[in-house]
């Protein structure tokens, strides 16, 4: 039996939940980003008031 591409298989599946998971992490950072931008403005918004 030839495993060789059972092996590539798996090193495909692998590269595309690599690359999900940087995306993500890319999406989480942008996120998180526009999240302190929100709040800092409320503050702003609350201190103004």
């Amino acid at each position: 039996m030839n495993i060789e591409p059972v092996l590539d298989a798996l090193d495909l599946q692998e590269d595309a939940a690599r690359a999900m998971a940087d995306d993500l992490r890319a999406q989480i950072d942008d996120l998180q980003t526009r999240l302190r931008e929100a709040e800092t403005h409320l503050k702003h918004l609350a201190i103004t008031r």
